[in-house]
């Protein structure tokens, strides 16, 4: 049941500020475990279960993951980018990302007297494949926002993939809904 849940969670889109997919896979996966599902304002989503102690535990786990936001198109269709959440050029670069429509890319740097290590955010691009800036606004607009795409892979008690920081956290949490608890249990999926 686990391993089903993370790997749900692991391939839902969901950068900072869009995380619908995110919120709605968990929503299917804690609705039959607690008394009450809701989402607030902000948009985290709150499970609770009630406990028989009167008194109350929350825990929480956050849902977004880091991304690259299109600002500008140039003229050769590469994708100009800035940063959504806490993104280390030298680590992006040659990184597959993936839009929420589906269009694929690679994030690459302009070469001209810079090393790998040099390059700055406003250095990069993505490159989606596009021959001109008409082709790739057919495919992406500006503000459409990339993330990383990692697949989950599963092997020997392992876990690799992209978001896991945040996802590993998410299932831990549903997993966590599944153990009896005596307390009131809050479980918050936080965004942003």
């Amino acid at each position: 049941m686990f391993e089903n849940v993370l790997k749900q969670l692991a391939s839902a889109y969901g950068p900072s500020g869009r995380e619908e997919n995110v919120r709605e896979a968990l929503r299917r996966n804690v609705e039959p475990l607690c008394d009450s599902v809701r989402t607030d304002a902000l948009g985290n989503l709150i499970a609770f279960r009630k406990g028989t102690s009167g008194k109350k535990l929350m825990l929480t786990a956050h849902m977004d993951q880091i991304g690259l936001l299109v600002t500008d198109i140039d003229d050769t269709g590469f994708l100009r980018i800035a940063a959504v959440g806490g993104i280390q050029p030298a680590i992006a670069i040659g990184r597959k990302v993936a839009f929420q429509n589906g269009v694929r890319g690679v994030v690459y740097y302009e070469t001209e007297n810079k090393k790998h290590g040099e390059a700055a955010l406003y250095d990069m691009f993505i490159d989606i494949g596009a021959r001109n800036k008409a082709e790739a606004l057919s495919q992406v607009q500006l503000g459409d926002v990339a993330v990383f795409h990692a697949s989950l892979v599963l092997r020997n008690d392992r876990v690799t993939g992209g978001a896991l920081d945040n996802r590993l956290g998410c299932a831990l949490l549903t997993e966590a809904l599944r153990e009896p608890c005596a307390h009131d249990l809050y479980a918050v999926f936080t965004v942003q």
